[in-house]
């Protein structure tokens, strides 16, 4: 029989969720990565390449500038954003671009990292381990979902005793799409565009601007238009606001009643009536198209151990990515969205591309082996040899929320101790710079030699205060080992090499730095 391939982690999708996932993990040290997608062509942002962003042009810059992965391989990919005016937006192209470019740099450069397959993954079976399998391809410890979303379609209820043809569904795609709308509105149609979104206003500026526009237009709308308003470091309506030219054209052109007043646009509010009669107000309409949000791609079929029948529906938690019933699974993006608050209390759903970014640092997790006096009852007595339990924790980009939050002037005092999980935010605060930037002092406490899974960060032990003390900082090296691993007999992880063997200083009480000095002059 052939040999599975095993992977730390699966990523399905090579959208800006995807990419975004597949960063984060190759950041975090990951070194066993499938990747699906069936194109590897930006996902669906590639179909709306000639739609105008609600994305200033200096944030999609920065989506490929918070990663170190992204960063690695981001020259090519940001040259022509660099070269447009951060303060404004752009069309999709050049976002679409940018995710495509940087997807296949990714690819290339971590190529004995990242396994791509290029395809659909049908199902997610889960064994009695834990694991998951995916289709017949691998078997992977962690999965994420990140097959993105597409247009809502509207089901038209017919009236009774109507006996007018029902009006053609237009789709919201094409609609959104300049160049696709000659061949699919003529001037003899009454088109009713149903919704006040971002989208919405896209396809009532292109259609009623469009070179042999239709006869009239009703927009059949139940919240009135919303706009982004842009506070001092954050952005009320975020997600839901209007913005960019879609903005700048509904407060010209709608808000005024222009168009309406040339006769060549109704807007209708319906938010008090009843579905019977906003079909009725369709029905005076020869084409409708509907603006009114997004449902899930299709989605592999997930079998959790333990269930006879697969998961009907996939439903994640709004603030970890989660999906219910599983373990091990979760997801991202548009798909899958986080819910945000705003510092006034509003919340809203996280849905752009930079969202996407931000999300999945706040989504990802660490799994350690724990025995800490932090979570209370875990080990229940102090002799307790029962293997310490796991936990999902949720994490922060560390780095990232220093750059913001902290002054370089500031005298900063870092003290961790995080039961095995500093090599990976060490790791992290170093190659971005930001531990040699901003840190004065830097206390921690390793756990090399605590768990067998951390034995191969031994080395790091003795290397990482050398290295951080080049940038001047004071570092405090706290190990605080049973003696008995020190031990150069038997079965010791000591036993493996000379550089194990070196014992590492405590530093208890004021005397901390004073031994750390000596051992690293």
């Amino acid at each position: 029989m052939p040999i599975i391939p095993r992977y730390s982690a699966t990523v399905i999708g090579a959208g800006p969720a995807g990419l975004a996932v597949v960063a984060t993990l190759l950041d975090a040290g990951a070194d066993s990565i499938l990747w699906a997608d069936p194109a590897f062509e930006a996902g669906r942002l590639s179909s709306y390449k000639e739609v105008p962003s609600n994305t200033k042009v200096e944030l999609f810059s920065q989506y490929a500038s918070v990663s170190p992965t992204l960063s690695s391989v981001s020259t090519s990919a940001l040259r022509p954003l660099q070269e447009m005016d951060p303060e404004k937006g752009c069309t999709l192209v050049h976002a679409s671009n940018m995710v495509s470019e940087l997807s296949a740099a990714i690819q290339q450069k971590y190529q004995h990292l990242v396994r791509c397959h290029k395809g659909l993954v049908s199902t997610l079976q889960q064994d009695q381990a834990g694991h998951w399998h995916i289709d017949n391809l691998a078997v992977s410890k962690e999965v994420y979902i990140c097959t993105g979303s597409h247009p809502k379609r509207q089901q038209l209820h017919p009236l009774t005793g109507n006996k007018s043809p029902s009006p053609r569904v237009l789709d919201l795609d094409d609609m959104l799409t300049p160049s696709r709308i000659p061949g699919l509105v003529t001037s003899g149609d009454v088109v009713g565009v149903v919704g006040s979104s971002h989208s919405a206003v896209l396809v009532l500026r292109n259609i009623l601007e469009a070179a042999n526009p239709p006869s009239k237009v009703l927009n059949l709308y139940r919240s009135p238009l919303l706009y982004a308003e842009y506070m001092d470091g954050w952005i009320k309506y975020d997600n839901t606001g209007l913005k960019g030219l879609a903005a700048d054209w509904a407060r010209e052109k709608l808000e005024t009643g222009w168009y309406e007043r040339t006769g060549k646009l109704e807007r209708i509010c319906v938010k008090e009536n009843t579905e019977a009669v906003t079909d009725q107000y369709l029905s005076t309409c020869s084409a409708v198209v509907h603006a009114i949000g997004f449902d899930l791609n299709p989605t592999p079929t997930v079998f959790p151990y333990g269930y006879e029948a697969p998961l009907q529906r996939l439903v994640h938690d709004v603030k970890t990515g989660i999906i219910k019933d599983t373990n091990g699974l979760r997801g991202f993006g548009i798909a899958f969205p986080e819910q945000v608050t705003d510092p006034t209390g509003r919340t809203e759903y996280a849905v752009g591309q930079l969202g996407h970014m931000k999300q999945k640092w706040n989504f990802m997790f660490i799994k350690i082996d724990v025995a800490s006096s932090l979570i209370p009852g875990l080990l229940s007595k102090k002799n307790d040899t029962s293997k310490p339990k796991t936990f999902n924790v949720p994490t922060i980009d560390l780095a990232l929320w220093i750059s913001k939050n902290v002054d370089p002037k500031d005298f900063v005092h870092v003290r961790m101790d995080i039961e095995g999980a500093e090599y990976m935010v060490l790791r992290r605060l170093i190659v971005t710079g930001v531990a040699c930037k901003y840190f004065n002092v830097l206390e921690v406490e390793f756990h090399a030699l605590h768990t067998k899974s951390n034995y191969a960060m031994r080395p790091a032990d003795v290397v990482l205060p050398w290295i951080l003390r080049g940038c001047g900082m004071k570092v405090l090296h706290a190990a605080y080992y049973p003696k008995e691993l020190y031990d150069m007999t038997g079965d010791s992880p000591c036993n493996e090499c000379e550089l194990l063997k070196t014992i590492l200083p405590n530093t208890p009480g004021g005397q901390g730095e004073k031994l750390v000095n000596e051992a690293y002059p």
